[in-house]
């Protein structure tokens, strides 16, 4: 949720429809957040597959229970590599809604998101995660078609 924070802090006030993560590597935790507070296409960008698909859903039914829960964020002491950081870690009540969440945190939406991450391999029919690897053809993707951009690592 960092990255949500962050982005609301520097004016991006509202959800993003499509987002696209450049080399997630194992873990897609902070794309599967994005899901899980609103957004609806969620597009994997590596060079390589690094899919670690019970690490995955390890971490979605972790993220599922914050978010129901409404839990705080973690600190700076519990992820000392991570660079982002925020003035405090409250859960951001102000950007996730209690009606944003009922919505995004539906069983349905939970059950198909937790499909797509079951079953990489069925791309064509996921309707919110897909994977483009390699991601080095600048035409893979449809102009105009993500909203917000981001990576980890990729581009330290």
């Amino acid at each position: 949720m960092r990255h949500l924070v962050f982005a609301y802090n520097n004016g991006i006030k509202k959800i993003s429809e499509t987002i696209a993560e450049l080399g997630p590597g194992e873990s897609l935790a902070i794309g599967l957040t994005a899901l899980l507070t609103g957004c609806n296409k969620y597009y994997v960008m590596d060079v390589h597959r690094y899919r670690d698909i019970q690490r995955n859903l390890e971490i979605f039914d972790k993220l599922v229970l914050l978010l129901k829960s409404r839990t705080a964020r973690p600190g700076d002491d519990e992820f000392p590599g991570v660079t982002l950081s925020l003035p405090d870690y409250k859960f951001p009540a102000h950007i996730l809604t209690n009606e944003l969440l009922q919505a995004a945190l539906t069983e349905e939406r939970i059950a198909m998101i937790r499909n797509e991450i079951l079953n990489p391999e069925r791309q064509k029919h996921n309707a919110m995660i897909r994977y483009f690897i390699p991601w080095n053809d600048d035409r893979i993707i449809e102009e105009a078609s993500v909203d917000f951009i981001y990576s980890q690592a990729v581009l330290q």
